[in-house]
C-alpha cells in the first residue's frame, strides 16, 4: 500500500469511530429527554463530569449560536451529534 492508501484507511477507521460516538451521543440526548431524572448514560461519571448535561445544555444543539440568532425552536438549530454524524459519514464517503 501507498502513504496514501494508508492515510486514507486511517482516516476511514477514526471516522467510523466518529460515527459511532455521534450516534451514542443523539441516543443519550433523546433517552434523557424522555426521561430525564431516570437515564444514566455510560459517560456520566459523576455530578461534575456528566456528558448528558452537555449534550442536553444549550450548546449541545447548534453549537449555542444557532439557538440565539435564529430561536430555539427553528429548524436549523439541529443537534451537534447529528451534525457530527453528517461529518463523519461524509468523511468516510469521500
Amino acid at each position: 500500500m501507498s502513504l496514501l492508501e494508508d492515510i486514507n484507511f486511517y482516516i476511514n477507521i477514526c471516522s467510523a469511530f466518529g460515527l459511532v460516538i455521534a450516534f451514542y451521543s443523539y441516543y443519550v440526548k433523546i433517552k434523557y429527554l424522555r426521561d430525564p431524572g431516570q437515564y444514566r448514560a455510560l459517560c456520566d461519571i459523576n455530578n461534575k463530569m456528566s456528558c448528558s448535561k452537555v449534550i442536553t445544555s444549550r450548546y449541545g444543539s447548534g453549537f449555542g449560536i444557532v439557538g440565539k440568532l435564529f430561536g430555539e425552536n427553528s429548524s436549523l438549530n439541529v443537534s451537534n451529534s447529528l451534525l457530527g454524524g453528517v461529518f463523519y459519514a461524509l468523511q468516510i464517503i469521500f
